[in-house]
């Protein structure tokens, strides 16, 4: 898991990222490093289509397996929106982009306070 720390990319089109969390034989929890841009929007784009493959799953496997059946789909309601988003992978790219820049920002502020503290 890693936290994008510049905003702006390096003339290599790099930026620098935290790495939050990881698995044996990668980069060390806590270390920083350079990251291409590119590299960022693929890991992203690979993560999504994770993300949307196995609410798919969930979606066909809805009443079985002990899991609830709701008509019309797997709901969850966002306490910061009214209404509710559907967890298909068919949600509308601008509300996925406002999530984003959301968490982002709380991201940002969260790691102020700690290095405020």
């Amino acid at each position: 898991m890693l936290t994008r720390i510049q905003d702006t990319p390096d003339a290599d089109q790099n930026v620098k990222v935290l790495v939050a969390s990881s698995q044996r034989n990668d980069c060390t929890s806590g270390s920083q490093v350079a990251v291409a841009v590119q590299d960022l929007q693929d890991m992203h784009n690979d993560f999504q289509a994770k993300i949307s493959e196995g609410l798919g799953k969930l979606a066909e496997n809805q009443g079985r397996t002990g899991l609830a059946h709701r008509s019309g789909g797997w709901f969850q309601t966002h306490p910061k929106r009214s209404g509710a988003a559907r967890l298909d992978g068919r949600g509308r790219p601008e509300a996925q982009q406002d999530e984003a820049t959301q968490a982002e920002k709380e991201s940002r502020s969260l790691r102020k306070q700690q290095h405020d503290d």
